[in-house]
């Protein structure tokens, strides 16, 4: 089954705000209504990071291959290029997303960046408190009544800052909840966040660690043992995990045949690729799909 696109340029045309990275747009999930995100349908591959705050309800989560059970009181935080699907929404759901660019929390003043980073994509909904969810909520209401302002000079200066405070509110809640350390944000921990980064951009196109050690001004062996440290995985383990999940996704929702995968992943030929798969996942693409269907 072929999946929907979501991108944020689908649903605001705001030609200031996509030149600044700050396309947002608020989307209210409400008992068994229609929403123009169209997630319960079929999987949509959310292309703009997300945090949804369930007010009141229930509904059934589907992100990547994995589902959470989110009720009344949590926070859900959505990476972008996450598979996403809704199975079940309860007649009583209050549910608020706001959708957007991530360019301008990308650089959050905040202590340990590396290890929230690792923890909300372990974690990525949890149970918050009703003042963090209060809290939350008016920073939403403030994100939308800046951002609405199109005649104001400083609206996406504004609106900036108070996703920076949105930001620093998540953050603290991972904190609060001795989920994270509280430590400055180390050498380490700041190459870490710029290889992510760029493996988010170029993970399509490269997957040799030489082409990121060489983007950090770093030796490949360096670059290796420091990304080992922060997060216990290898930068190769990494490049190929972000690989696989969207090599998976593709396979289950993409009408495209697995030489046209290839190809778009830049691999030099459809037996290579079928190979690298198998050895990351035990199965070929083409056994991965019958499985799923």
């Amino acid at each position: 089954m072929e999946a929907n696109n979501l991108n944020i340029h689908n649903f605001v045309n705001d030609p200031e705000a996509s030149e600044q990275e700050m396309l947002l747009k608020l989307f209210h999930f409400k008992g068994n209504e229609s929403n123009t995100l169209n997630i319960d349908e079929m999987p949509a591959l959310m292309k703009s990071g997300c945090i949804a705050l369930c007010n009141r309800g229930s509904f059934l989560l589907r992100l990547d291959e994995r589902e959470f059970d989110i009720k009344t009181g949590d926070m859900c935080i959505i990476f972008p290029n996450t598979l996403v699907q809704i199975s079940f929404r309860s007649p009583d759901l209050d549910c608020w997303v706001l959708a957007g660019d991530i360019g301008t929390v990308r650089n959050l003043p905040i202590k340990s960046m590396s290890e929230l980073y690792l923890l909300i994509r372990e974690t990525p909904c949890i149970a918050i408190r009703p003042m963090e969810r209060n809290i939350l909520m008016t920073c939403f209401d403030y994100i939308r009544l800046s951002y609405s302002r199109k005649h104001f000079p400083y609206r996406i200066e504004v609106t900036r800052q108070l996703m920076m405070v949105l930001g620093c509110e998540v953050a603290a809640i991972y904190q609060k909840g001795k989920r994270i350390k509280d430590r400055p944000n180390t050498h380490r921990d700041r190459v870490f966040h710029r290889f992510i980064r760029l493996l988010s951009d170029n993970y399509m196109r490269e997957r040799r660690v030489e082409f990121y050690a060489r983007k950090l001004c770093l030796s490949p062996k360096y670059l290796a043992s420091l990304i080992k440290v922060v997060s216990q995985k290898t930068a190769a383990e990494w490049i190929d995990e972000f690989v696989i999940r969207h090599i998976k996704r593709m396979l289950l929702t993409s009408p495209q045949t697995v030489q046209q995968i290839s190809a778009e992943l830049n691999f030099p030929n459809a037996s290579f690729f079928a190979q690298y798969f198998k050895r990351a996942t035990g199965k070929t693409p083409r056994q991965f799909r019958l499985m799923a269907k």
